[in-house]
């Protein structure tokens, strides 16, 4: 059975971030080990979330029991998603880099923002999550909002058109600026649909989609979405069929429960 580090949030009532990981990717038949950057009791979509970041002294101590135990040094990837402080991102990227680098995947979700919320993390953890976390990446799996957010931070020339669907729009862009990383792109709308765009570095950029869900989508979906991502690169299940399956087993499960969270049961 193979491994992997996710490093993210936890927040006890609900099915998003490390949470949903640990739920998630043991049905994936994979084994999870967490280090949280959050200890909260639900969504903060839901409101008032309780709990809070984890401070730093506690997130150091923890990480060093990981290290002090092997795992960050044989797992077979690591994932990072939601950061809570700048100062997370810089002690994960230093274990990343220890352990991790030229050896395993390493799979970016560089939780920033969405459109029509903006920016939701502090402007240094999303300076870090660019300046620290990319260059260690394989893999990056930022939405829509955060690809563009991504693109500036870099420096980037960054060119929208009032008549171009947001589909050519990334495509242009992605053709633009190459990456040692693999990017997938999720929530690309196009003409009524909303899907995925995969570009590997090899000149060809990918795209799947299914039709556009209007009401009652639940928060976690991007984090479902980097969890099949890992699952297809871990197996080597990287073509554009491959993408069209993954896209279509997502669009599946993008349901609420009974209590209105995302469903985790596979």
């Amino acid at each position: 059975m193979k491994s992997v580090l996710v490093i993210s949030s936890f927040v006890g009532g609900s099915n998003v971030g490390g949470s949903l990981a640990m739920k998630v990717l043991p049905q994936l038949g994979l084994r999870v080990s967490l280090l949280p950057t959050t200890l909260l009791g639900r969504h903060p979509g839901w409101g008032a979330p309780g709990g809070g970041p984890v401070p730093q002294n506690l997130f150091e101590g923890m990480a060093e029991g990981l290290i002090a135990n092997h795992v960050p040094g044989q797992v077979d990837c690591i994932l990072t998603g939601y950061f809570a402080t700048a100062e997370q991102v810089a002690l994960a990227a230093r274990m990343i880099s220890d352990h991790a680098v030229g050896r395993v995947p390493v799979i970016v979700d560089p939780i920033m923002g969405d459109v029509g919320k903006g920016l939701y993390v502090d402007e240094t953890v999303a300076d870090a999550i660019v300046s620290e976390l990319l260059p260690l990446a394989s893999v990056i799996t930022p939405n829509s909002f955060e690809f563009w957010e991504i693109e500036r931070r870099l420096r980037h020339d960054v060119k929208h058109s009032d008549v171009l669907p947001e589909r050519s729009e990334i495509r242009a862009q992605l053709a633009r600026y190459r990456e040692p990383f693999a990017r997938y792109v999720t929530s690309v709308h196009d003409s009524g649909h909303v899907g995925i765009m995969g570009d590997r570095g090899q000149g060809d950029v990918m795209f799947a989609a299914r039709p556009f869900i209007k009401d009652k989508v639940p928060n976690g979906t991007g984090d479902l979405a980097a969890l099949l991502l890992l699952q297809a690169e871990l197996n080597g299940q990287t073509s554009a069929d491959d993408l069209d399956g993954l896209v279509h087993v997502l669009h599946q499960r993008i349901r609420m429960n009974e209590v209105g969270e995302l469903n985790a049961v596979f």
